[in-house]
């Protein structure tokens, strides 16, 4: 993916009672996303702390 155009945003949310998994209830998430083939949906996700 040389070119990179986000056609859609999200929030990413997760929930875990595994407690080595607990930073991901803690943290915001956000990602972008476009179609990267006819078939083919790409993300990108960050952590924002």
């Amino acid at each position: 993916m040389s070119s990179w155009t986000p056609m859609e945003w999200m929030v990413a949310q997760f929930d875990t009672g595994v407690s080595r998994y607990q930073w991901l209830t803690r943290s915001l998430f956000v990602g972008e996303g476009r179609l990267a083939g006819p078939r083919t949906i790409g993300y990108r996700i960050h952590r924002l702390d």
